[in-house]
This record gives structure tokens, C-alpha cells and sequence, in this order.
């Protein structure tokens, strides 16, 4: 069943990056970055309140967005991208402690026709799809090349500052880690105020201006799309201001 299913929805895919890259490596490397963001000008609220309102999840929501970043920025129309599966997909692993995770393919097809809302559904239900086939056949496996992956965390409490006792108190001290197995992991966090966010990325492969592009368009998209969700594709504007600032040349003779 597994084997079908896979074989049907990822066939005539061309596995080819999402998000060019800017340098071509004769050797890998290996070597990483990271990019840590906060957005200030849509709360977890409003977004939370967008996704209810539409009948969709938070984490819809925000792949939904990317889907249209790839599409807007790169002139993606038939892309994957990877998305996270819990793993426990039998009743007796709910309550077990373990790393069950599985990275799981996320086919998006797009054209300009369609309507914000119309992606964000379908996005909808392609996660509910692939969500009902999380073992992927080793044969299907190895042929994956999935260079972008996108992850929401929504933690059950604030992990910031862990009270174990009234004298003992336990604080989150970030880990920087100098090694990405993929090009780009992006990660997203909420609060009870912000969506927070952090880009591990291959340096030897994206310039960290290219990194900041990247997160800049993707929060002018969000906040458009929360706007006008009933917007077709092609009238929503992410172009930042400066980027429409006009260049004035003056040329001087002497």
C-alpha cells in the first residue's frame, strides 16, 4: 500500500533544489550557520485565530506561505519540500518515550489561477495525505533529495526557565552547531506572543544575505496573506520596501 501510494505521488518528480543555491562546492563540507529571527508584526494570536477562522492548523498555515515563497520567489511550480511526522503511528507508541520522527516528502503543485485560501487548503489536506502514509519503502527512500525542511515546535511550556525546586532552576543555553546535513532547516517556534525562528543552513552553499532575503519575504508574505486571504496568487505583494526604492544614477562629465 505504502509502495503505491509513493510511487503514484512522487512520480515525474525531478529532484532539483528548491532555493538555488549561491555557491556550487566541488567538495561537501558539510559545514553550517545559523540565522535567528523574531516576528514583530503579526502575533501567535492573530495567527492562530487565521488558521481557526480557515480550518486549518498553525502548521498549514505557515507551510502554506513557504509554498507561495518558493512559488514567488523562485518560480516554483512543482516542488517537495520536507515536513515532520510524529512516527507514532500505533495507539501503544502515543504514551512511549523515544524519537519516533519521520521526515516525510510534501509534493505541492501551484499555479497562479489559484486563490490564497485554495493553497492553504490543498496544502491542508496533502499534509492529512502523506500524514496516512509515514513509512516510506527504503527503494523510495534512497532516492529522496530533500534540501529543504520545515518544521513547526509548539511546546506544551516554556522551556526557558525550568523550576525544578525553589533553589534549583533550569535554563535553555543554545548549542551552535557547526555541521548541517541539509542545505536548510527551518525551524519554527511559538509563544504565547511571538513566532520565533531559526534558519540552520549550509554555508558552504547560501550566503547569509541570501538566508535574511529568504525570511524577510517570508514574514511580508505572511502578513499579506493574513490580509487578503481570498487574494488570488499573483496580486499578492511581496516586494520589500527596500527593494522599491528607486536607484537614482547620476552620472557626472567633467
Amino acid at each position: 500500500k505504502n509502495t503505491a501510494f509513493w510511487d503514484t505521488y512522487l512520480r515525474g518528480y525531478s529532484w532539483i533544489n528548491n532555493v538555488p543555491f549561491d555557491y556550487e562546492p566541488l567538495e561537501e563540507k558539510h559545514s553550517g550557520a545559523h540565522y535567528h529571527f523574531r516576528y514583530e508584526s503579526v502575533k501567535t494570536a492573530e495567527l492562530n485565530a487565521f488558521a481557526r477562522q480557515h480550518n486549518v492548523s498553525l502548521h498549514t498555515l505557515l507551510i502554506g506561505v513557504f509554498n507561495v515563497l518558493l512559488y514567488k520567489m523562485f518560480g516554483k511550480e512543482d516542488f517537495c519540500i520536507g515536513t515532520v511526522n510524529s512516527g507514532r503511528t500505533h495507539a501503544e507508541l502515543h504514551n512511549q518515550l523515544g524519537m519516533f520522527v519521520k521526515t516525510l516528502p510534501l509534493r505541492t503543485r501551484i499555479n497562479s489561477n489559484q486563490t490564497i485560501l485554495e493553497i492553504l487548503n490543498q496544502t491542508h489536506q496533502n499534509l492529512l495525505l502523506i500524514d496516512e502514509h509515514p513509512d516510506i519503502p527504503e527503494t523510495i527512500q534512497s532516492k529522496l533529495r530533500l534540501d529543504a525542511v520545515f518544521v513547526l515546535q509548539n511546546p506544551s511550556f516554556d522551556y526557558s526557565n525550568i523550576a525544578v525546586s525553589e533553589d534549583l532552576h533550569l535554563e535553555i543555553t543554545p548549542v551552535m552547531e557547526l555541521f548541517s546535513r541539509l542545505p536548510l532547516l527551518i525551524t519554527f517556534i511559538t509563544n504565547e506572543a511571538n513566532l520565533l525562528g531559526h534558519i540552520s543552513y549550509a554555508d558552504q552553499n547560501y550566503e547569509m544575505e541570501t538566508i535574511e532575503l529568504i525570511q524577510l519575504k517570508y514574514e511580508k508574505l505572511l502578513t499579506e496573506i493574513i490580509k487578503h486571504p481570498d487574494s488570488p496568487l499573483k496580486a499578492i505583494d511581496f516586494g520589500l520596501s527596500f527593494e522599491k526604492e528607486r536607484k537614482i544614477e547620476i552620472g557626472l562629465n567633467f
